[in-house]
């Protein structure tokens, strides 16, 4: 059985910055959902990245890569919330970043249901929803 999934927001920042966050659109995220953020960075050397909202949910890290095996091109960390507090419109979610970093790009997706799944954290921005499956 496919699960449905939903961006809810992405953010970019080419300059250096130590957080970015983004906006929870119309809609929120319901309670009981399931949150991940991913997120990629230009800046190797942080030794503590955190995200956090606005409705106190916890997140869990999941061990970062760099890219294509190469410190100098950056790292990509994901993050998961699962069965998430609800966000309404307007709140926010966080990535905080100990060192400043020169490029972040933060996908967040909402699982419609709870379950292990196979997923692309970076979606192109102009896909709204896809499926993945079980794995």
């Amino acid at each position: 059985m496919a699960i449905t999934t939903t961006d809810i927001a992405h953010n970019f920042s080419a300059s250096a910055v130590a957080s970015l966050a983004v906006t929870v659109p119309g809609g929120g995220v319901p309670a009981g959902a399931t949150i991940i953020v991913g997120c990629v960075e230009g800046n190797t050397s942080a030794t503590s990245m955190t995200v956090t909202d606005t409705a106190g949910n916890t997140y869990t890290r999941v061990d970062g890569l760099t890219l294509n095996g190469l410190a100098a091109n950056g790292k990509q960390t994901a993050f998961y919330c699962v069965n998430c507090l609800a966000l309404s419109s307007g709140n926010s979610i966080t990535y905080t970043c100990s060192a400043s970093n020169k490029y972040i790009l933060l996908t967040l997706v909402l699982l419609a249901r709870a379950g292990r799944v196979v997923l692309d954290l970076m979606p192109s921005p102009a896909t709204t929803s896809k499926q993945v499956s079980n794995c």
